[in-house]
């Protein structure tokens, strides 16, 4: 036991030892750009190891981020959130955070916080699940315009607040982001969907075909209300994960309009359970680095 144990601490130590002389580089003075080719995190032409905390349930304090620069964290997720809804947005919290672990040498990532307290403020907007019921999570509707636009003015508010910091690497959307459950059921959502199944199929009598129904018209076009056999259910899967899809296709472009010099990070949806409509291969389209969701919130990766 014991000669595992030394040797465990020799290979913590080994890389350890390897990641420092990585960022050795890299952090003698600040990198301005990253860009990810083949997997790889590049900072100055020279590759970056990307070793983050995740502070959700401790105190970022000085000390804090002294200890995880000394235990070879090159990189800080901030606790304060990036996003409001507010018009006038305080950033002191968020750059006192910043620039503290600025000075131990530490690149930040933003925890954006993509969800905001919009829907606390327009419950409107709150996503449901079938027949309105209510969710585990108070998050907006993907689709709700209203959200959509509110969202794209807090982030090119936010992005062009911090793009210039030094010690900043990029972007972090939302943890555990996918639907909570069998979201997407506003009526909002289900006209994007009425539409969007009438460009697919092109009539009502080549939907009703297809699904099995009798639908008069494109307004009776209803999603299904629970997992089922048959086309319609794959239909409504396939559109759930486009929506989900274009959320995120929504942040990266916005924020790199304003900023294409730092990486945006996104955690994977719910381990590709069926309420989630997993779209793990389309969503690396539009972000830089996908993370795995259920991480140790005081472990780093």
């Amino acid at each position: 036991m014991r000669l595992v144990d030394s040797m465990l601490k020799r290979i913590y130590i080994g890389l350890l030892g390897i990641a420092v002389l990585l960022c050795a580089g890299v952090n003698a003075g600040s990198a301005e750009k990253f860009e990810v080719k083949n997997s790889v995190i590049y900072a100055k032409g020279k590759p970056f190891p990307l070793i983050m905390d995740f502070p959700f349930t401790h105190n970022t304090s000085r000390d804090y981020l002294r200890y995880w620069a000394r235990m070879g964290g090159t990189t800080h997720l901030t606790r304060i959130t990036g996003l409001t809804t507010s018009d006038t947005q305080d950033f002191t919290a968020l750059d006192k955070e910043m620039s503290a672990a600025s000075d131990q040498g530490i690149y930040s990532v933003v925890n954006l916080g993509i969800f905001m307290d919009y829907a606390k403020k327009h419950p409107e907007a709150l996503m449901v699940g079938p027949g309105g019921t209510k969710l585990i999570r108070g998050y907006p509707c993907f689709l709700d315009e209203g959200y959509r636009e509110a969202l794209k003015k807090a982030l090119l508010r936010t992005v062009q607040h911090v793009k210039d910091k030094p010690n900043f690497l990029g972007y972090f959307l939302q943890d555990e982001f996918s639907y909570p459950g069998w979201g997407g059921y506003n009526p909002s959502a289900v006209k994007v969907f009425q539409d969007k199944m009438m460009a697919e199929y092109g009539s009502i009598a080549a939907l009703n075909s297809a699904w099995g129904t009798d639908y008069k018209q494109k307004d009776d076009i209803q999603p299904p209300l629970k997992p089922e056999t048959g086309r319609r259910f794959a239909d409504w899967q396939v559109f759930r994960r486009w929506a989900y899809t274009d959320i995120v296709r929504l942040c990266y472009e916005t924020i790199k309009s304003v900023d294409p010099d730092h990486l945006v990070i996104n955690s994977m949806d719910f381990w590709g359970q069926q309420c989630a409509a997993t779209s793990w291969w389309e969503v690396p389209k539009y972000i830089d680095i996908m993370m795995r969701h259920g991480f140790g919130y005081g472990v780093s990766y």
